[in-house]
């Protein structure tokens, strides 16, 4: 049978992971996209009379009773997650895993991160979200949280309050619609930021071209300079130069 995981969201079936007996006989079973673990009474299907878990009917009391038969038991049931493990960094359900699926983060290293990040947050913020809680359908208190979180940057920490807000309320439509919101706040605030880098960026090349232009220009008027000197000297020493001995011979026969 396919059922909704309340921790992940996905619809699949799950495994019978184990089966209790008694009058309140509950069954665990797994789901098979996040591994979440899942606590669930069982009840008896419309049509079959008595309850599965009734004191006459215990496994090993019924001949041929087999892990197919409570595979079979478990599809009949309702499902509840008791106990969900979500990563505090991304919020992704990893069940048992020994990392997160989503970011990679390592199990045991998942209690040190979030006291890392809860030390990081302000009361203010802090106090902004106890306040969200106290008065759930207040919308004022929803948006000075979200007020709160971008201009903390706490993006991620808001985003994983409202999902598990909306884990705990099933179906809360202002739920879906904050978590909407600060997704949609987290993805603007990380345009703006490009977009400052890219400003910041320009007026850099600008002035890396002008002084490019700056030094090719120095480097021209050098070397002019260089060929002007040199060709002042040429003329300088030729005229310093003595006359040769036509030259002398010359000037007295045209005396």
């Amino acid at each position: 049978m396919r059922l909704l995981c309340d921790s992940c969201g996905e619809i699949g079936p799950l495994a019978l992971a184990a089966r209790s007996l008694g009058p309140e006989a509950k069954a665990q079973v797994q789901c098979e996209h996040c591994g979440a673990i899942a606590q669930v009474p069982v009840r008896e299907p419309a049509g079959r009379g008595a309850g599965l878990a009734r004191d006459s009917d215990r496994a090993g009391d019924r001949p041929g009773d087999s892990a197919g038969n409570k595979a079979g038991d478990a599809a009949s049931v309702g499902a509840e997650v008791e106990v969900a493990r979500h990563c505090p960094k991304c919020h992704a359900a990893y069940g048992q895993r020994a990392a997160c699926p989503g970011c990679g983060l390592a199990a045991e290293r998942m209690a040190g991160f979030s006291a890392a990040q809860e030390a990081e947050l302000s009361d203010t913020l802090r106090a902004s979200w106890s306040a969200v809680l106290e008065r759930w359908d207040d919308q004022a208190r929803h948006d000075a949280f979200v007020q709160a979180a971008t201009a903390a940057g706490a993006f991620a920490w808001a985003a994983g309050k409202y999902q598990d807000a909306r884990r705990s309320r099933p179906g809360d439509a202002l739920a879906e619609r904050q978590m909407a919101r600060v997704r949609r706040t987290a993805e603007a605030a990380m345009l703006a930021s490009a977009a400052v880098r890219q400003v910041e960026r320009a007026p850099y090349r600008g002035a890396t071209a002008v002084l490019i232009m700056l030094v090719v220009a120095l480097g021209a008027g050098a070397m002019y300079t260089a060929f002007l000197r040199g060709s002042r000297g040429s003329s300088s020493s030729d005229a310093g130069r003595a006359p040769s001995p036509a030259q002398s011979e010359r000037g007295p026969r045209g005396r």
